[in-house]
């Protein structure tokens, strides 16, 4: 009779003990410090630019060349950086693009803790480029450009330099937003006979 009852019995004891043992164990990985996780970041790496074809240059009568439509439509749909570095503004990926440069980037000024602050290059037909970092406040960047038409020059820069949030003064020589963004001022330097575009980007 003992028998028989300690048999009956043992199965729901040893169920009851496996769930004491499951409830144990998992009292136990409760109390048990979590492990670490460690996630190693990815280096950063720039995309592969190959600049050299990306080249628009035609041959043109005037003083500067149409914008091409592939960069033209790279831009409205902000893709530029997958082809551009990030230095470069809209009229310098114009001007290295569709003009022939006849010189190298020309460092002007370097900065012990930024690296170059500014530099310049010359391009055919007389026009220079000059590009000024201003640390922790944005950039600013002259064109000049021996064209003396001001009326043909928005019109033929107009495509690249083109936002929602620009807008031309009354005499359409400056276009740019209300607050932070990117003006470009157009003016002549009666000096050296040039038309010259400034541009600032920040606040």
């Amino acid at each position: 009779m003992k028998k028989l009852f300690l048999t009956a019995l043992l199965p729901g004891f040893l169920v009851a003990c496996g769930q004491a043992a499951s409830e144990d164990t998992a009292a136990a990985e409760e109390l048990a410090p979590a492990e670490e996780v460690v996630v190693e970041e990815e280096e950063w790496t720039p995309p592969n630019w190959d600049l050299e074809n990306i080249k628009f240059q035609n041959d043109f009568d005037d003083c500067l060349p149409e914008v091409n439509s592939q960069l033209v439509a790279w831009k409205n749909t902000d893709s530029l950086f997958q082809y551009f570095p990030y230095d470069y503004d809209y009229l310098y990926m114009y001007l290295s693009t569709h003009v022939d440069s006849s010189s190298t980037r020309i460092v002007t000024e370097t900065d012990s803790i930024w690296g170059v602050i500014s530099w310049e290059q010359y391009f055919s037909g007389g026009m220079k480029y000059e590009s000024i970092y201003h640390p922790e406040a944005g950039s600013s960047a002259q064109f000049k450009t021996n064209c003396q038409d001001l009326a043909f020059v928005r019109k033929v820069l107009f495509p690249i330099i083109e936002t929602e949030d620009n807008f031309w003064n009354e005499d359409s020589t400056s276009y740019g937003p209300e607050g932070a963004g990117c003006y470009y001022d157009f003016s002549r330097d009666s000096v050296q006979n040039t038309i010259n575009i400034d541009t600032y980007c920040g606040c």
